[in-house]
């Protein structure tokens, strides 16, 4: 006969995602209503309630040692916690539309994020410096996740998945292929985090100043 579940029960309203630890003894939720709570597996003791976000939560996440735990919200943010409950959070700030889903590399240093704004970002886990913008879906993000060697990212969205490289190697790689091969309009977005008009500026400027008409055409700019 099966063994009746664990019932972890305390939030308010509808819960989205839930993931264990790595070691199996703690799971998180992620709930509509605006907080993440860090419970017991076997549902002993009072859960560990994580309480800022400012809209519905949407996915939670451990990083790997299980000390933290990385949130995403509808309120355009993702925050990276203490487990315990302890201190205040670190906020990711920049995505224009509510973060879906969010997830730590393996070596616990940078986070992932996937929005409905159709960009996945690679954080600093502790917020500092700028982002890595990964523009080129054509729809919202539903998802993101690292590879285990932490090089790629891989995302999904408008019928499709794709694998980004995001190691600073490779980027490198590509500006250098790029010394008289102009980057393309997409892979400025990608790659430089720009927009879509300073892309094509970038990129016909390139061009025209190695005496060429530029290829990719797509906008009229001002």
């Amino acid at each position: 006969m099966q063994a009746p579940p664990v019932v972890l029960r305390g939030h308010e309203n509808t819960v989205w995602s839930a993931a264990f630890s790595a070691d199996g003894r703690r799971a998180v939720t992620a709930s509509w209503d605006k907080t993440a709570r860090v419970w017991n597996a076997d549902g002993s003791g009072a859960p560990v309630v994580l309480r800022g976000h400012e809209s519905s939560l949407l996915s939670a996440a451990f990083s790997v040692d299980g000390q933290r735990v990385v949130t995403a919200s509808h309120d355009k943010t993702a925050r990276v916690w203490n487990a315990d409950g302890s201190g205040a959070p670190v906020v990711l700030r920049g995505h224009e539309a509510g973060v879906s889903f969010a997830a730590f590399s393996a070596d616990g240093q940078r986070v992932v994020t996937a929005s409905h704004d159709r960009t996945a970002r690679v954080w600093n886990a502790d917020g500092s410096g700028t982002p890595i913008v990964l523009w080129g879906h054509e729809a919202s993000l539903l998802s993101a996740a690292f590879s285990a060697d932490g090089q790629r990212v891989v995302t999904t969205s408008d019928k499709t998945a794709r694998v980004w490289a995001i190691s600073a190697g490779a980027l490198r790689q590509a500006l250098r292929a790029a010394t008289s091969d102009c980057i393309s309009p997409e892979m400025r977005r990608s790659y430089l985090g720009e927009s879509d008009e300073d892309a094509h500026r970038g990129y016909e400027s390139c061009e025209r100043s190695y005496g060429r008409v530029p290829f990719y055409a797509e906008v009229d700019l001002p």
